[in-house]
């Protein structure tokens, strides 16, 4: 399914970005592990082929639209590599982002997450 590797490759971005910030706040490694969590659902909804119902479908387009969204958002601090390389990672993302905005992005993942796992709880019973 397309919108699964469009989701893998906008959660794959959000999490190398979070993942690398060293000197953040612990704001960071959360959504960072949520992303995580997110992506491992995803992946054992798509090997049992879960979402092919009209919810289920309408469930993962509004997920990879918000991942898409805040990967977007990411990709517009281009962090250079000397920046990767010096730890003015979180300088730059908090320079564009504030903690409202990683909690928000926290909440969205973390919604999704819920969701996808009840989803995929029911299914497995």
């Amino acid at each position: 399914m397309l919108a699964f590797i469009g989701i893998f490759n906008s959660l794959q971005l959000i999490y190398e970005a979070l993942s690398s910030i060293e000197d953040g706040p612990e704001s960071v490694q959360v959504t960072a592990h949520s992303v995580s969590q997110l992506r491992s659902i995803l992946q054992q909804l798509q090997r049992q082929q879960s979402l092919t119902d009209l919810d289920g479908k309408a469930q993962l387009k509004q997920c990879a639209d918000d991942v898409e969204a805040i990967a977007n958002k990411l990709v517009r601090l281009q962090i250079s590599p000397f920046e990767k390389r010096s730890g003015k990672i979180w300088k730059c993302i908090k320079a564009a982002l504030n903690e409202k905005d990683l909690d928000r992005m926290n909440r969205i993942i973390g919604s999704h997450s819920t969701a996808l796992s009840l989803r995929l709880i029911v299914q497995q019973r």
